[in-house]
């Protein structure tokens, strides 16, 4: 459970929160539209419903889950989504309060630019905009009402956590805090050979008592399923001479509609040493340069910054629609005449200015010549839409069936059962988190219901029905001893390593070298020389309690601990430390940019905290099952 007070606590922890509470902020908000008639709170009135907390529930743990090393705390789970939608309630209430207000301009304006709504070339797509709203069973209005909710949202903290001003003198703290460092010797403490011992029932119980809360026994499901690969069906499909020749038809309808572009372009990039703004001055200033007659070839080769081609002019080889460098140095060199330069266009690396060099219809060769790969391609094409067929007929029978069993008998495949099955014990295939929100889901278990297949691959789609489901619940003393006698001895082993480690630190206080102290007990140090916060190790706690030990006035005389990190045990010597060299004017701004933030959070929660104080709220927290 500490992982998770310890995830909570720290920054991706609570932005991850954050961004999964909005019920708004696309597309987590689709499992719960439509609300419910129960409510979990009133916030001055207004209702918060209990379907949009089991959601939230639901949707932050399978993200919790994901990250490595984590135990849910149910009960802080669930106080804390509370808290946010109470929070969330209070901000919109405030914005409605101040008259604050979103435009369906604005709201439009952000649709468009939203990464699930684009088609492949960055573009916004109708036709991809209408159907995730059909398959999150939304309609325009229900989409637009909720990004008008997040948006007003937006504006209201927006004016609160990016408005402050911090002063020189705290952000020179910071800074100098951040830069700190620590040279140390580190030494894994490997486990040591414990006799085995008994435990008596007084242990057992007392364990119990004092760790009720997280001797938790899991849910358990029965499932039943089967996975249909589209490999598996090859020796279905037969390829005609008719299907190669409308293969190699396609190939030439396609080529009659592509073409291929050769550019010449000079970059700036954006990097270590030159900055965004300094980047845009440089380019704005050869641009000027080429239309005030300058040669574009000879610019680039004195001034792009791109190895491969300045020495060339600029030039690039050809590319075609979705070949190129870049979406946007793509989109832009798609859309110039031969000989015309564009402006100023920002890639992911940095300014470029583009010339268009010459424009090229793609050939096609002779059929004969390209017949053995028209031939794979045609049967490619034939099993796909043999396997597409095969998945909607599975889905149109599993929807009117009881059983999968029965599904699998009809269609012929191998059905595949699994019983007392935990979150953690399902095989890898169905570890993914849309099949284990199908798998938990209660609609499909209450109502015996089979989901439609479920997508593993391109190639791949599994069918399961969940028969049976046990929800979790407190551990009986008899189901938690073996989890206590394990805990037991954990704890006796880590005693044991501890007290290792001590044995080495007493004596190297009583003279004896790091060296032949450590390696008496069998250790072997490793060198870590330089530990601070712009270089994290891998062990978090481990970072934070090196750099928090004294720097000794004396390297041989070093500054030693004991540290447990993630259930193992490290000595570690800090023998020197301090301030690090000037940092970089660029990761300045960066830190002072983390300060504001950071400020900024600060901010938001004292505003909050004021909010609630002049609210009325009324809770009424139900208990959710751990699904």
């Amino acid at each position: 459970m500490e992982g998770f007070r310890n995830f909570v606590r720290g920054w991706f922890g609570k932005a991850l929160l954050a961004a999964l509470m909005i019920p708004f902020a696309l597309f987590g908000a689709f499992e719960f539209v439509g609300g419910g008639q129960n409510q979990i709170a009133t916030v001055d009135g207004k209702k918060i419903p209990r379907t949009e907390y089991e959601a939230a529930i639901e949707r932050i743990r399978r993200q919790v889950l994901q990250q490595p090393g984590i135990e849910l705390d149910e009960a802080k789970l669930q106080r804390l989504v509370a808290d946010q939608l109470i929070d969330q309630q209070l901000i919109l209430n405030q914005a409605d309060k101040m008259g604050l207000q979103v435009t369906t301009q604005q709201i439009e304006a952000y649709i468009h630019q939203l990464p699930v709504f684009l088609d492949d070339k960055g573009n916004f797509s109708e036709t991809q905009f209408k159907q995730v709203l059909v398959e999150n069973r939304l309609n325009r209005d229900q989409l637009y009402a909720q990004i008008r909710q997040q948006l007003l949202a937006d504006q209201l903290l927006n004016g609160i956590s990016k408005t402050q001003i911090t002063p020189t003198d705290v952000v020179n703290r910071f800074i100098t805090q951040q830069n700190q460092q620590r040279a140390a010797l580190i030494a894994q403490i490997p486990p040591q050979p414990l006799a085995p011992i008994s435990y008596t029932p007084q242990q057992i119980q007392q364990y119990f008592q004092k760790n009720q809360s997280s001797l938790i026994r899991p849910e358990t499901v029965d499932i039943q399923y089967f996975i249909l690969n589209q490999a598996d069906m090859g020796q279905n499909v037969q390829v005609t001479e008719a299907d190669i020749q409308a293969a190699y038809q396609k190939r030439l309808s396609q080529s009659a509609s592509q073409e291929e572009r050769q550019v010449a372009h000079i970059l700036i990039p954006v990097d270590g040493t030159t900055t965004e703004a300094q980047a845009r001055q440089q380019i704005d200033q050869l641009a000027a340069q080429i239309r005030a007659g300058a040669d574009f070839a000879q610019l680039a080769q004195r001034q792009s910054k791109d190895p491969g081609s300045a020495p060339n002019g600029g030039k690039l080889d050809y590319f075609a629609q979705g070949g190129g460098p870049d979406p946007a140095f793509e989109k832009s060199a798609f859309q110039l005449a031969v000989g015309q330069v564009s402006g100023p266009v920002r890639s992911s690396v940095g300014y470029h200015l583009i010339k268009l060099l010459d424009v090229r219809k793609q050939g096609v060769p002779e059929l004969t010549s390209i017949r053995p790969e028209l031939e794979a391609q045609a049967r490619e094409d034939k099993l796909a839409a043999l396997y597409a067929q095969r998945v909607s007929e599975i889905d149109t029978a599993a929807s009117g069936a009881d059983s999968l069993a029965a599904v699998a008998q009809q269609k012929g495949v191998t059905l595949q059962k699994m019983a007392n099955a935990t979150r953690s014990t399902l095989p890898a295939t169905l570890q993914d988190p849309r099949i284990q929100a199908s798998i938990f889901d209660p609609e499909n278990w209450q109502q015996n219901r089979i989901p439609n297949g479920i997508t593993l691959s391109p190639t791949e789609t599994v069918w399961i029905q969940t028969t049976r489901y046990q929800a979790s619940a407190p551990m009986t003393l008899a189901e938690a001893t073996p989890t206590i006698q394990a805990k037991l001895n954990q704890q006796r082993e880590q005693a044991t390593q501890i007290g290792l480690a001590q044995q080495v630190i007493q004596a190297v206080q009583g003279g004896q070298p790091l060296q032949n102290a450590a390696q008496a007990k069998g250790l072997s140090l490793i060198t870590v020389p330089t530990v601070s916060r712009l270089q994290p190790l891998a062990q978090p706690r481990l970072q934070q309690a090196i750099l928090a030990m004294a720097v000794p006035a004396d390297a041989n005389r070093p500054t030693m601990q004991a540290i447990v990190d993630a259930d193992q045990v490290y000595l570690v010597a800090v023998t020197g430390g301090g301030a690090g060299p000037t940092l970089p004017e660029e990761l300045q701004t960066q830190l002072r940019q983390q300060l504001q933030e950071q400020q900024g959070q600060q901010d938001t929660a004292d505003y909050l905290a004021y909010l609630r104080s002049q609210a009325k709220i009324k809770e009424k927290l139900p208990q959710v099952s751990v699904r």
